[in-house]
């Protein structure tokens, strides 16, 4: 059985990989990339190859956004699943609330 970190370490290393496969899908260098998402071509490096121990959302969401991949996905896999779980639930009970209001 794995550990918790060996998960976490495997789902950091598919995120990266998830991220370098869409960039290079548009053939975008990291350095174009970077430019385009406002993020350290360095840190994007990290980030690819899995070498990064916690990765900011609002990266994450820049990324998506750029790339046009499924940021659930990426936040899932930077580890972020109560954020996800949180933003779903806050989101389906608000639609439910304004049903009866």
């Amino acid at each position: 059985m794995k550990s918790l970190n060996s998960i976490e370490q495997d789902n950091l290393i598919k995120l990266g990989n998830e991220i370098k496969k869409a960039r290079l899908d548009k053939d975008l260098s990291l350095r174009e990339l970077s430019s385009l998402c406002g993020i350290n071509h360095k840190t994007l490096f990290f980030i690819e190859s899995g070498k990064t121990k916690t990765i900011n959302p609002n990266t994450l969401v820049r990324l998506s956004s750029v790339l046009k991949i499924d940021l659930v996905k990426l936040l899932i896999l930077a580890g972020y699943f109560e954020l996800v779980f949180r933003l779903r639930y806050e989101n389906k009970k608000e639609r439910k609330d304004d049903k009866y209001v």
